[in-house]
């Protein structure tokens, strides 16, 4: 996780959501281990083809369609409800 994004997310967390500090560890241990799983994953099936640049295009696009989730989240907010986290 970034460093800008840590204690941001954080804030977030506990103003917005309204969750307590137990459950906000918990959230960034589950989003640690997480990662590791991923890069081990990644790793793995990037050591094990021939061509890496398939897993490098697979992994650019599992973000695109992750940050163009996150956009039309944001462009298209619930209706009746605007965004579900408002502060």
């Amino acid at each position: 996780m970034g460093s800008a994004l840590s204690p941001t997310l954080s804030l977030f967390l506990a103003n917005a959501v309204h969750t307590g500090p137990f459950v906000i560890g918990l959230f960034f241990a589950a989003y640690a281990a997480a990662e590791i799983v991923a890069g081990l994953v990644t790793g793995w099936l990037s050591d094990r083809r021939r061509d890496r640049r398939g897993v490098l295009w697979a992994c650019a696009a599992l973000s695109a369609v992750g940050a163009l989730g996150m956009l039309a989240r944001l462009a298209f907010p619930r209706p009746g409800g605007g965004h579900r986290f408002e502060g």
